[in-house]
């Protein structure tokens, strides 16, 4: 389902990049996507081994694993344990540190929230790239570690942001 929107975001991109390319001055470009246009080769290339290795319904640990492997980094959000417990996750944890919300956020520092209805956002960065690596997963966080594609925690979307997107 995701994958014809990124099929259509690879295209738009190559036409920008084929406009930018030719020195097409009256077409407009947006800054970001110049920045997109401009950055380097390694970075398309952390970008396009990431891609090859995600498919919709991965589960989570695999995903993990991979998206590590390829240089990736878990991008910690200062607020996580506040969103996931709520605002008084301090007194909270004290009284029921055993919830997995108290402690998730350290086991997955990529962690950003989690809604009600079992969807989490999580991001990555990569130092040779100008681009965050947003991905929604799906399922109860606490089986983050399940493997294979039927695993509790799985990625259902993804895509890259700028990194100053927070």
């Amino acid at each position: 389902m995701h994958r014809p929107i990124w099929a259509f975001r690879v295209i738009a991109f190559a036409v920008v990049a084929l406009l930018a390319a030719c020195g097409n001055a009256d077409a407009p470009v947006a800054p970001s996507t110049v920045a997109a246009v401009e950055a380097s080769s390694s970075s398309k290339t952390h970008v396009e081994a990431v891609v090859a290795d995600l498919h919709t319904g991965m589960g989570y640990a695999a995903f993990r694993e991979r998206v590590l492997a390829h240089g990736w980094t878990p991008r910690a959000s200062p607020t996580c344990r506040a969103d996931m417990v709520g605002d008084d996750a301090a007194a909270v944890c004290a009284r029921s540190p055993q919830l997995t919300a108290c402690h998730i956020c350290d086991a997955l520092p990529e962690l950003q929230s989690c809604s009600s209805d079992a969807r989490c956002l999580v991001r990555f960065g990569h130092a040779a790239n100008a681009q965050n690596l947003e991905v929604r997963v799906f399922g109860e966080v606490d089986a983050w570690q399940d493997a294979g594609d039927d695993a509790g925690l799985q990625i259902t979307a993804w895509e890259f942001v700028p990194a100053s997107t927070q």
